[in-house]
């Protein structure tokens, strides 16, 4: 009887070993299999957040591919759309301007810094070693565009020497803004943050200051930026087009000054001696301008110098009484415009194909109502 007890203890022990072991190995199966469905659903997660990464910017592409072909004013947009306060993502933003040398794109880059800065996006700024560094400027956009940035703000040198680099953004679907004069082919998908549609009136309204602030009859001259830039040639074409049609000025000379301080300051030098009797002289940048009116300076004459732009030296020219004046395009402003554009689209925001922004001649009458300090 003993030896009977003991054995059926002895099985009942086995069985329990049995079913411990049964239990144990079912639970490591149990754990294998939950280890598998977490690694399953973080792939899963990661690759949603890929497609939403990749989905987010082809859905800006297509904001920019279907807008409507209408303009409106950024303080319009600011009033329809509420500010730009904060991003749902870390962007980052190429932008490509047509030189860091020149001032007035020093303002810009300066406006996109700042706003990026602001708004906590990353932003690469870069530029051609001079405004007419057309290769240089396309290789710097072409590098961008490898890198996949979320958007790429552009101001082309010229109006075709970026179209390679823009084919590429559009086949990625990369969206891309316009800063500045509206240059980008028009074929091509793109939003615009410009002050001028065309730079003709700069040169206009120039003009007509000077008939309206000289006597009749006056000299009157024109310091043009680089040869067969559109900018110039249209700023130049307002100008002397405009002094032309009202007849009550002379026009003596229009030469190209390169949009080089240094070039304008020899020109003017030449020009005084040329034409002794000469009393306006406008230039196509403010770098020129300033050129200018040191040769002014020097020869002791009375002329009224204007440029464009209005760069922070040309707006302390013009306080001092030396600069006349410049039709100031606020390029720190647009610069800010044009980071606000990029990340309204990548926020899911839809944007007319032009937004205004603001264009105003300058001189002593109104420079401190813009620049108080």
């Amino acid at each position: 009887m003993k030896k009977k007890i003991m054995g059926m203890m002895l099985a009942v022990s086995l069985a329990a070993v049995c079913m411990a072991g049964c239990s144990s190995t079912s639970a490591n199966v149990q754990t294998a299999s939950s280890d598998s469905e977490d690694a399953e659903a973080v792939e899963e997660d990661a690759q949603e957040d890929a497609d939403a990464d990749e989905n987010y910017r082809s859905a800006a592409f297509e904001l920019v591919v279907n807008a409507k072909n209408e303009e409106k004013t950024v303080e319009t947009l600011d009033e329809e759309l509420g500010d730009v306060v904060a991003v749902s993502r870390d962007y980052k933003i190429g932008c490509v301007v047509k030189s860091l040398e020149g001032s007035h794109w020093q303002e810009v880059a300066r406006g996109y810094e700042e706003m990026a800065e602001e708004l906590g996006i990353e932003v690469d700024i870069q530029g051609g070693v001079t405004e007419d560094d057309m290769t240089g400027q396309l290789a710097i956009a072409e590098a961008m565009i490898e890198k996949e940035y979320d958007a790429l703000i552009l101001s082309p040198i010229t109006e075709s020497n970026l179209d390679p680099a823009i084919e590429k953004a559009i086949t990625k679907e990369i969206p891309i803004i316009n800063v500045d004069f509206e240059i980008i082919n028009t074929e091509y998908p793109y939003i615009h943050v410009v002050g001028m549609e065309d730079f003709t009136p700069e040169g206009q309204w120039v003009a007509e200051y000077f008939a309206e602030h000289l006597p009749e009859g006056s000299q009157v001259a024109h310091i043009e930026g680089l040869g067969g830039a559109v900018a110039a040639n249209q700023r130049r074409d307002g100008f002397v087009g405009t002094v032309e049609e009202m007849g009550v000025l002379e026009m003596v000379s229009s030469q190209p000054g390169n949009w080089d301080r240094e070039t304008a300051y020899n020109l003017t030098a030449n020009l005084i001696t040329q034409y002794p009797e000469l009393k306006g002289i406008y230039c196509a940048n403010d770098g020129m301008a300033l050129g200018c009116v040191e040769a002014v300076e020097n020869s002791g004459k009375d002329i009224m110098v204007f440029g464009t732009d209005g760069i922070p030296e040309a707006v302390s020219s013009i306080k001092e009484g030396k600069m006349t004046g410049t039709v100031s395009a606020f390029g720190y402003y647009m610069g800010r415009e044009g980071i606000k554009a990029a990340v309204r689209l990548l926020e899911g925001q839809e944007l007319p194909q032009k937004a205004i922004t603001e264009v105003s001649i300058l001189t002593e009458d109104n420079v401190y109502d813009y620049y108080p300090e």
